[in-house]
Parts: structure tokens; sequence; C-alpha cells
């Protein structure tokens, strides 16, 4: 979305000379996307959840009401969409393709080294974490270690795991990434292909010479049968 939106309107080269706009906006998305986390962190202290607020917004398919007012506005599972965490993530991106600043320390050699992993991280960390880091959790406190001492080494042994598999995992995940985001890319600031018939590059004739060949092999019965009489036919309304 927000690359249409600079490839269509160039909107950053526009905000870059005007800082009376610039720095509010910018100040505005770091606001959004600290907001986002704090009315989840909120939730640690309170007993009022916003992922649950949100929730009961959205309507009750058995009933037609809210869920809310259906009485089933629970803490949403990890999978559905949240509003808050939809305004952080595209505040943050927002953040980094405006902030030169942001993208310089973005570019340090650090941060380029674990670039090219970072969709793959994405993609694996929670089956790390649910899969190694339970059985991990689960064995380390039958040994009868304390709580802070299990929760460190399973922090160690998943984060290990994790880089450890990045060599392996990340160049198949990168080739097919970057071949997707080239097609996306590539559809989003070129003109699009004119369509070919589906039939390229044989042509239109095609189908008119697959054609005579289905009827002249038809059966000799369905040939010779002639119309059939009036008293077969439907009456249709």
């Amino acid at each position: 979305m927000l690359a249409d939106l600079d490839l269509t309107y160039k909107y950053k080269k526009w905000l870059h000379p005007r800082p009376l706009v610039y720095y509010p906006l910018l100040w505005a998305l770091i606001v959004i996307a600290l907001a986002g986390f704090a009315v989840d962190l909120s939730f640690q202290w309170t007993d009022d959840a916003f992922a649950t607020w949100e929730y009961g917004w959205h309507p009750d398919t058995k009933s037609g009401l809210s869920i809310s007012q259906a009485g089933d506005a629970v803490y949403p599972d990890y999978f559905i969409p949240r509003l808050n965490a939809l305004l952080s993530t595209v505040s943050m991106q927002a953040i980094v393709e405006i902030s030169p600043a942001l993208q310089k320390v973005l570019s340090h050699k650090i941060l380029q080294l674990i670039f090219p992993h970072i969709f793959t991280i994405y993609l694996i960390h929670g089956f790390i974490f649910w899969s190694i880091g339970s059985w991990a959790m689960c064995t380390l406190f039958e040994y009868g270690l304390p709580y802070w001492l299990c929760c460190l080494l399973v922090a160690i042994i998943c984060y290990g795991t994790l880089f450890a598999s990045l060599p392996i995992l990340t160049p198949p995940v990168e080739a097919v990434g970057k071949s997707f985001t080239l097609r996306l890319w590539e559809n989003a600031s070129q003109e699009p292909v004119p369509r070919k018939p589906t039939t390229f590059p044989f042509g239109p004739e095609l189908l008119r010479r697959n054609q005579d060949l289905s009827e002249s092999v038809r059966p000799a019965e369905e040939i010779d049968a002639g119309p059939e009489p009036p008293s077969t036919w439907r009456k249709t309304g």
C-alpha cells in the first residue's frame, strides 16, 4: 500500500521539503505505533483488554448481533487480526519509509547481516518456540530449576536453534520471496501486459479444428438418429 502510494503520488518527495507537515506526521506515526503496543501491555496491570473490546465489536454470525451483545466477547486467538496490531505495523513501516535517520540506523553493518534472514525468522520463530521451547521448559522444570532460570535457558535454547537453522532455511525462503516480490513490483510499476487468447500461441483456429475433430468421431447412431420426435420434447414452462 505504501509503495503504491509513493509510486502514484510521490508523497515522500512532497513531504521532505515541508517540515511543518513532515514532523507532525512523523510524530503522529510514532505515537500510533507506541499506542498499539501500549494497549497490549496495559493488560498486564488491568483487567480490561482492548483486544477483547475490539473483538466484541465484530458481528456474531449466529445471532446477527455484535459478539459482545451475544455474550461471547473473549480475548481473541493469536491468528485473528487486531486493529492495534494493524495500526502499529503500518505506522512503523511508514516511519521507516519517510525517516532518513531511521533508514541510516537500519543500514548498520550488523543489522545488514541479519537482514537476509528476517523473513525466515518471521516464518519459523513460532514453530520453534511452540515445539522446542515447550519441550525445553517442561524438561528443565522437571529438574526442579527455578522458574526464572527455566525461562532464561529456554530463551537461549530457542534463539540458538533459530539462528542455527537460518543458514539452511534462508536460501529457499529467500528465493521464493524474491521471486514473489519481483512479480508484485512489476505488476504494480509497469503497464499490464496485453492479454493473450487461451489458445496462444496457436490461435483461434485450434478451437475450430478440435470442434471439427470431435464431430468427425461422433458415433454413427448419433449422426443417423436425426432430430427427436415431438413426443419426446419437454414442456419448458
